[in-house]
């Protein structure tokens, strides 16, 4: 009986030893091309290594990144000595011709991965660290206990030959400082040169090599640069002509760095902005530090932000606001930056790179742009993962805007804030709001309003409904509405039928939401927003039974201005030439009022919001 019992010991002893030889071995938390699968797409992964003598089989162990929740179990698949395997982890939960895809996803922000064997003992633990796009995490050499970053990782491969990720050390955080500075910049490998540039582009061995100290200094009494650059052209509106600035302006330090060993790069890119102010705190807005290639903005050929060559060569210059490469849109003409995001008290709240592209229609060709801020698995990060607006729950943003306010640039540069968040809580969507100062590789770009953007990840975050699934339609809509077979049984229906019989009322409610109609327009006649319905006109659904179209509330930068026009009759006039109020953006309104109902549901919903958030009180404290 004895010698019975040893002999397990001894076999459970030795089980476990060669189950332990299994390692996690390397891990790419955000991968665009370092490893892609069978089916051609660029999913990250785990790589375990055999670092033992015998062939191991791994059916029935677990791999999860969450402990004692034993997600993914390995089917039958075997593990040579000194042998690599990749698994995918895609959440297909597939073992198709020969590749392994998890039932989970990789966070690019901090993971740790647990490997379980069949009997549920923990094998191997690896806790990640946040990575950069295609940078790996794993042990150096092969299967030991030493772990690093890999600038370059090898899926499949040894370790051993892979190039270690080299940290930059700064000796001072980005931030407000009161004096100024020497700052100094190292590394912790012998032999690593460090490269840097001032101006906001990218370094490389081109440009500036580290051998000393760069003085970090209040730069707000040297000449004025970027600034001086002509965003529009002179043929422009007289009031919203570029002009220059009348003195030096607020100016702060951008540093960007990297490493190179052996003439090859070992470290990303590093970008870090000090602001050194006397009295910072003057600020009251957070600050927001954009840092780019200046070419990005301001070369003739492809800068984003100047007229450049599309005004040059437009042979059409009857458009009031002209046309101009900041006209341009689409991804060719999105840039790669990096942005920095300072809170109101000084402190760093996020710093990644970012993909940007001038945002708008008409207020593109102001001297102060609209930019659109991108967030991209390719860029490192696919999203900006921050709680930007204090009384939002929202804590992730795939797309933001700094907006400039429009037609309202030149007045409260928040009236569409104002507008939009004192319907809040009034059946209507709302993009949410706080005002930031921007610079712009190191100098002073005014103030703009962050803003949520009302895209397909805006929507499946309202609805938790699939991007897929969700419609979202424009002014062409309804001059047009054979666009969408949902809208043109709507509109046709309309077209045909007697909306005041409270049959066709009723039918024609299950197209479109009552409610929030009629919260819409008692705030466009409200606020008195002229260039609307004729313009700035967006309606959405998801494209699931029983969804309704709503209108969105957005561009509100005409309102509040005209005091003396009866935007009930604006809304409701059926045969005006005006383009704010053509009869086609009126048609919807002016068949819905048919019925008595929507006459009476309008009026006392009016009422209630006067007696409310559009009462005197209310509006004045929040402006």
């Amino acid at each position: 009986m004895k010698l019975k019992i040893i002999i397990a010991m001894i076999l459970i002893i030795s089980s476990f030893s060669a189950n332990s030889t299994i390692v996690i071995n390397e891990v790419v938390t955000e991968n665009n091309i370092s490893y892609t699968n069978i089916f051609g797409l660029s999913n990250d992964w785990i790589e375990l290594f055999n670092n033992g003598n015998d062939t191991i089989n791994l059916q029935n162990w677990i791999l999860t990144d969450e402990e004692y929740n034993y997600k993914w179990k390995f089917p039958e698949i075997l593990i040579p000595p000194d042998s690599f395997l990749i698994i995918c982890c895609s959440d297909y939960n597939i073992y198709y011709n020969g590749e392994l895809h998890t039932n989970f996803k990789l966070d690019n922000d901090r993971e740790t991965i647990f490997l379980y064997n069949q009997s549920l003992e923990l094998i191997d633990k690896l806790e990640i660290p946040k990575l950069y796009i295609d940078y790996s995490y794993g042990r150096y050499p092969d299967g030991s206990n030493e772990l690093t970053k890999f600038i370059q990782s090898s899926p499949g491969r040894s370790n051993n030959y892979s190039i270690k990720l080299i940290d930059l050390i700064f000796s001072h955080p980005p931030g407000f400082y009161d004096n100024q500075f020497y700052l100094t910049l190292m590394t912790n490998s012998p032999g690593t040169k460090i490269y840097y540039t001032l101006d906001g582009s990218e370094p490389d061995t081109n440009s500036f090599e580290y051998n000393s100290p760069i003085f970090i200094r209040d730069k707000t009494n040297e000449p004025n640069y970027f600034s001086m650059i002509k965003t529009n052209p002179e043929d422009a509106p007289i009031e919203y002509r570029w002009k220059e600035p009348k003195k030096e302006i607020f100016k702060a330090n951008t540093i960007r760095a990297v490493a190179y060993k052996n003439g090859i790069k070992v470290s990303p890119i590093y970008t870090n902005t000090f602001f050194i102010f006397k009295n910072h705190r003057k600020f009251t807005f957070p600050v927001i530090s954009i840092t780019t290639n200046s070419s990005n903005l301001f070369d003739y050929e492809k800068g984003i932000y100047v007229p450049g060559k599309f005004y040059d060569t437009d042979t059409n210059k009857n458009w009031y606001w002209g046309n101009g490469n900041y006209h341009q849109d689409g991804d060719e003409w999105e840039r790669q930056a990096h942005i920095e995001f300072f809170e109101v008290n000084g402190q760093l709240a996020f710093s990644q790179d970012i993909g940007i592209r001038i945002y708008g229609t008409g207020s593109r060709a102001l001297p102060e742009k609209s930019l659109c801020i991108y967030a991209r698995k390719e860029y490192g990060n696919e999203l900006i993962k921050y709680k930007i607006f204090p009384n939002n729950h929202k804590t992730e943003f795939k797309r933001l805007i700094l907006r400039n306010s429009g037609q309202d640039f030149l007045r409260t540069m928040f009236a569409d804030a104002l507008i939009q968040t004192l319907s809040k809580n009034t059946g209507i969507e709302y993009q949410d709001f706080i005002p930031a100062i921007v610079f712009i590789n190191g100098e002073y770009w005014g103030i703009h309003n962050i803003r949520e953007k009302y895209d397909e990840y805006y929507f499946q975050e309202l609805t938790g409904v699939d991007l897929s699934y969700i419609s979202l339609y424009d002014s062409k809509l309804l001059s047009n509405p054979y666009l969408d077979k949902h809208f043109y049984e709507m509109y046709n229906f309309m077209l045909n039928n007697d909306l005041s019989d409270d049959q066709n009322y009723d039918k024609i409610s299950e197209y479109i939401d009552i409610f929030n109609t009629v919260n819409s327009l008692s705030q466009k006649i409200f606020f008195g927003i002229y260039d609307w319905p004729g313009n700035n006109v967006k309606l959405w659904r998801t494209n699931t039974h029983g969804s309704k179209w709503r209108w969105l509330s957005f561009d509100n930068d005409d309102g509040l201005l005209y005091p003396d026009i009866n935007f009930f009759l604006h809304c409701f006039n059926k045969n005006s030439n005006d383009w704010r109020n053509p009869p086609w953006a009126t048609f919807i309104f002016c068949k819905l009022a048919e019925n008595e109902k929507f006459r009476t549901l309008l009026i006392n919903t009016f009422k209630l919001r006067l007696q409310t958030v559009f009462s005197v009180e209310n509006v004045l404290n929040r402006i």
